[in-house]
């Protein structure tokens, strides 16, 4: 299946990931006809390959979810991958297929722009740290907008789908003379006299060294109701673990602004402070006269691991990010 208008700039699918698909910024400003916005898990992680490879933060890339695929590259390509720590292989042309299941071919480094030249096949294997990546190419991928976006939304069924074995994804006419271009320019020299296909330099890896503790409130949702008095019981007093390793780094800067605003203190409630193991408890406002007032306890572990308290505990917190919107049990009013 072919991707956009295909000619001889083209990357070929040979084997598909777990899930991959085309992405960019998304489409913003769609509520209305009830879409979601869409687009990369990590903007920012998508627009830092861009930049490698020289285009615009806004061009699509294609993101790679946990086994990335195996591309053949039909032309010269300036690419750079960013985000998981995945081991790639390069096998050129001439090699063929790979002998008895081994990884016979060149490893490619990651967070830097490294040509590939044409006929090059490349290979995503399991990622040993992160879970995303991001390809972009030089010249970037031309694909047809849908709503002002070349993203796709798998939910919706707009725009690419999730890339399957024999799909096509064209590139820009001048993909490949771009590729030759600014591999010359990084590297000083042609790259087929280079010694290698990438720069000496890299960019600092954006996965954090240490996994934080947070603690994530939890509230009980509308068909917590449903389940048996038992479940409930065991739900409310255990503290479920969440392995931050598992989580993707996008979504750590959130999850800590999450943390921060529920240890923030307001009048009539309950709150802790992360770095503190002791809390307090206001006077109740009589303008709330619904809200549940429970104490919060701050846990500290050596593992990498966020706990979530229990609902009942979190239901104040709750209510200093959303005031007057929780109700008994931590239910929307």
């Amino acid at each position: 299946m072919s991707r956009g208008q295909v000619g001889a700039s083209v990357i070929e699918v040979i084997k598909p990931g777990l899930l991959d698909s085309v992405q960019d910024w998304g489409r913003p400003g769609q509520a209305a006809m009830a879409l979601s916005r869409g687009g990369a898990m990590d903007r920012d992680a998508m627009a830092l390959a861009n930049a490698l490879v020289g285009n615009g933060g806004d061009e699509a890339v294609l993101e790679m979810t946990g086994p990335g695929p195996e591309l053949r590259f039909h032309c010269d390509a300036w690419i750079a991958c960013v985000g998981a720590q995945h081991r790639i292989i390069r096998r050129d042309a001439k090699a063929g297929a790979k002998a008895n299941g081994s990884d016979r071919g060149v490893p490619l480094p990651t967070h830097r722009p490294v040509f590939v030249a044409a006929g090059g096949v490349l290979r995503w294997q399991a990622p040993e740290l992160g879970w995303r990546s991001w390809l972009a190419v030089a010249g970037g991928l031309s694909l047809a907008q849908v709503l002002g976006s070349r993203s796709a939304h798998l939910a919706a069924n707009l725009g690419p789908g999730r890339l399957l074995a024999g799909d096509r994804l064209a590139l820009v006419d001048e993909a490949e003379s771009l590729a030759r271009q600014r591999a010359e320019k990084v590297l000083g020299t042609t790259p087929a006299l280079s010694r290698r296909a990438w720069p000496a330099w890299l960019i600092a890896d954006p996965l954090p060294r240490g996994w934080p503790i947070i603690e994530l409130p939890v509230l009980a949702g509308r068909h917590f109701g449903a389940l048996s008095s038992q479940a409930r019981d065991a739900t409310s007093e255990a503290s479920s673990v969440l392995r931050t390793r598992s989580l993707n780094q996008a979504w750590m800067p959130r999850l800590k602004k999450m943390a921060a605003k529920a240890a923030t203190t307001k009048a009539g409630t309950t709150a802790t402070t992360p770095n503190s193991s002791t809390s307090r408890t206001c006077s109740r406002d009589p303008a709330w006269p619904r809200r549940r007032s429970a104490q919060t306890r701050t846990r500290r572990e050596t593992s990498d691991t966020a706990r979530i308290s229990s609902t009942a505990a979190l239901a104040s917190t709750m209510a200093t990010i959303w005031p007057g919107r929780v109700g008994p049990k931590g239910r929307p009013p």
